[in-house]
């Protein structure tokens, strides 16, 4: 933990098949010396994912989901890991899909935390990363995308009481792709503040990326939907 920080923080790291970039994000988290614990959460990889986090000992904990739990249930079980066990105030989530991240993308996150902030998003300028965005169609996709699925950055530093209220009120809205549409509104609904910090030189490989544009697209627009759905539910 850095000495300059006045709260103490943990992070969690969720993945699943992602042997490819998983190692950059857990070398960044664990060479930041910002956590109290890097927490790793294998949700079923088929992959050689597991043995690139087992790779990893000093300060960190690995957990393995018996079944392919999803996302949302992953980041509750590596939260619970820790949440009785550790001493920390905040909470930061970082996907294990990500390119080009660094430890001064961990800083700038948890100085806006200093701020007073309840909950900081960190999200990438993809207007500026010609290999994120390599061709026409991958342009008009983020042009009309990107302002709505900031919202939902993986990439995120929370107060430790938002995520309690999560899991014992939303848990339920929490799974798949309900996560960080949850974190969002409870932060809203405790009244605390929110900020957005754009982070230069990174981004997370998209569902266009892995498994092809179209259906890439497809899956977003599904995954956009569900999130409507849970947003309603939340605001009721």
């Amino acid at each position: 933990m850095s000495k300059s920080r006045k709260e103490k923080a943990v992070c969690i790291i969720p993945f699943y098949n992602e042997e490819k970039t998983l190692e950059n994000t857990i070398r960044v988290a664990v060479e930041s010396e910002e956590f109290s614990a890097v927490v790793l959460v294998d949700d079923g990889s088929k992959d050689e994912s597991c043995k690139v986090a087992e790779s990893y000992s000093n300060n960190v904990i690995l957990i393995r989901n018996k079944t392919n739990a999803g996302k949302g249930q992953s980041m509750i079980n590596g939260y619970k890991a820790v949440r009785s066990t550790l001493d920390f105030d905040r909470v930061m989530f970082l996907d294990s899909d990500l390119v080009g991240f660094e430890e001064w993308h961990i800083g700038e996150m948890l100085y806006e935390m200093d701020q007073g902030y309840g909950m900081v998003l960190g999200h990438y300028d993809w207007k500026s990363n010609r290999e994120y965005v390599d061709s026409v169609g991958m342009y008009l996709f983020c042009t009309l995308w990107f302002p709505i699925v900031k919202q939902f950055t993986g990439e995120r530093c929370l107060r430790k009481e938002i995520m309690d209220r999560c899991i014992e009120e939303y848990s339920d809205l929490f799974q798949n792709y309900g996560a960080e549409i949850v974190m969002n509104e409870v932060c809203k609904k405790m009244k605390l503040s929110m900020k957005y910090v754009e982070l230069d030189g990174f981004y997370a490989l998209s569902k266009q990326k892995k498994i092809g544009f179209w259906e890439g697209t497809e899956k977003n627009l599904k995954m956009f939907a569900e999130i409507i759905k849970k947003r309603v539910k939340l605001i009721k």
